[in-house]
């Protein structure tokens, strides 16, 4: 639902061209729609990232729009993720773990899309020929824990960004990471 929303913030046509067929006749839920959200164009690019994103050939063809593009990253999610990489990390082992990684937000994009396609599989049919092969309990916790790490990552970058409406104090959006890190912690215990 994050990822939707943030998605809805960034593209503000797209979100109301889907709100919009959304309420017309034609429009049948749970099957795929040209209105709805695309992981693959939305939320992750088409292409790999070109050797420069700056580049004035590149721009000619315009920006990457997806929300974890590599030109909206680098504008909207970078100095989020570098300042809570930078942040105080003695007590919180998901930002000592952001804080590792030299590029923050190729780590994020990368972490996330893994975890995607490991999540996707449940609903493949790979995992419905063997019980074998399907997630255990911990495993799916495991995977759980990672979706909520990136998630709260990206949503504390983002809401700390001076290009979104409202954004929140740094300490404050530090404070409720926090918080929320150790009310997902400890439910696993």
């Amino acid at each position: 639902m994050f990822l939707g929303d943030m998605v809805g913030l960034t593209h503000k046509i797209s979100d109301r061209l889907a709100r919009k067929n959304q309420l017309d006749s034609s429009y049948i839920p749970g099957r795929s729609n040209a209105s709805s959200i695309s992981w693959t164009g939305d939320i992750f690019p088409n292409t790999p990232s070109p050797p420069s994103i700056w580049d004035a050939a590149n721009l000619k063809k315009g920006p990457e729009r997806s929300l974890l593009g590599w030109h909206v990253g680098e504008i909207a999610i970078l100095n989020g993720l570098k300042w809570l990489a930078d942040a105080d990390s003695s007590e919180s082992p998901w930002l000592r773990q952001l804080s590792s990684q030299e590029h923050p937000f190729s780590w994020l994009h990368g972490r996330l899309g893994q975890l995607y396609s490991t999540l996707s599989k449940g609903v493949h049919a790979e995992y419905l020929l063997d019980d074998l092969t399907a997630f255990d309990e911990a495993t799916i916790e495991l995977h759980l824990k990672d979706c909520y790490m990136l998630v709260l990552l990206l949503a504390t970058a983002t809401h700390i960004s001076p290009i979104f409406l409202r954004s929140l104090p740094h300490e404050k959006a530090l404070n409720a990471f926090r918080w929320f890190e150790k009310q997902i912690n400890k439910s696993g215990e």
